[in-house]
This record gives C-alpha cells, structure tokens and sequence, in this order.
C-alpha cells in the first residue's frame, strides 16, 4: 500500500505496488508548484546588499509603537527621560528647572539658584552687584581712558617727576650729542688717565674726569 511524504505529500509507493505514471505525474506536478512558488519568492526578495539603513527603519516603523516592545518615541518605557539618565525630568521648563533644583519659576532664574535674578543686562549686573566706575569696587569697562596698549617691556616716556626713589638695577647710558647748552643727563667718566684734546675716543657730550 503507498504512502505519503510529510512535507509535501508525494506518493511514496510500496515495494509490492507496480509502477503507476498517474502517481508518478501527480507528485511531478506537486514538485513543479512548489519549485515555481519559491522561485516567485525568491525573485521578489531584496538582496542582502541592497538592504541599508533605511530600509531596515522602514521595517521597523512598522512595528513601532506602545506595547510593540519597540516603541522609540520612548526612554525605557517612559516619555521624559529621568536626571539619573541625563534628562530634565520633566516636559515643561518650570518643572524642569524645579526637578534640576534650579527653582520652579518661568520667570528669571534666583540668583539663590545659580541666576541672576533678571531678564535684562542692567538689572542683572544691579543684582550681583556689579557697577562700572574708576573708583574702588566697581569694574573697569573696555573704554576705559586708563587702559592703554602699552605694556611691559615696551618702551615709553617717563616723566623725571614721577620717579622719586630707586636704584636703577643695571648701567644706565644717556644719550652722546653736541647738544652742550641744554640741560640734559649726561655721561660721566671717572680716569687717572689724561687724554689729549682732539685725539680722545670720547663721545659727544661725555663728561671726563680725572682724578689722582
């Protein structure tokens, strides 16, 4: 007596059965219908390297959502992301601020809380105390007459009034001129060495001294 295949059912016949071409043709025609509908199957699918990034969003857009276990609109399963996961808290600011510890306020953040209690440049600086002026206390504002782009080393003119004590820490050197009648620091040289006149190396405007 035949019997069946599982998955398809073919005619399996038995060893006693004879050869039968209805039989024969029928599990041919099984076979064909199965091959055909796979190589339909085939035919439509997209090949693993077409398969990007967006395709696999596609797929799974379509799956997203509550109770889908897939739901990306959300942060473990909650709408507002927890401060001990980096978030707010909170969907509002003033329950942000307040869940930050900042102060549930929707006005100007204290200065209690890290503000400056103000919406407005002057109000805030009144409220921290901050006050431009050239006396002692308040802040020097970049247009300050006192600032300059001179600094240290540069070279600059120095008032003889102002300076009034001090050792200059090195040799300072006056300038050699034939300037003889204007009243000027000059250059003073101290020898035991007489020198000859007109035949010295003595600069211009040098004072020599000799002495015993």
């Amino acid at each position: 007596m035949a019997d069946y295949t599982d998955n398809y059912n073919l005619i399996k016949p038995s060893q006693e059965d004879f050869y039968n071409v209805d039989d024969f043709n029928a599990n041919a025609d099984i076979i064909d219908k199965t091959i055909k509908a796979l190589s339909e199957t085939a035919g439509s699918a997209l090949p693993a390297s077409s398969y990007t990034a967006a395709d696999v969003l596609a797929k799974i857009k379509t799956v997203d959502g509550s109770g889908s276990g897939l739901d990306a609109d959300f942060f473990k399963g909650q709408s507002v992301i927890p401060v001990a996961n980096g978030g707010t808290g909170a969907t509002t600011v003033a329950t942000a601020r307040n869940a930050l510890g900042l102060g549930n306020t929707t006005g100007a953040l204290p200065i209690a809380n890290g503000g400056t209690g103000a919406t407005a440049v002057a109000a805030a600086r009144t409220n921290l105390g901050v006050a431009y002026g050239t006396a002692a206390g308040t802040v020097c504002q970049g247009n300050d007459s006192r600032l300059s782009n001179a600094r240290t080393p540069t070279a600059h003119n120095q008032a003889a009034g102002t300076i009034t004590a001090g050792t200059f820490p090195g040799q300072v050197v006056a300038n050699s001129n034939t300037a003889y009648t204007t009243a000027q620091v000059r250059n003073i040289q101290a020898s035991t060495t007489d020198l000859t006149a007109g035949t010295s190396a003595l600069a211009n405007g040098n004072i020599y001294v000799v002495y015993e």
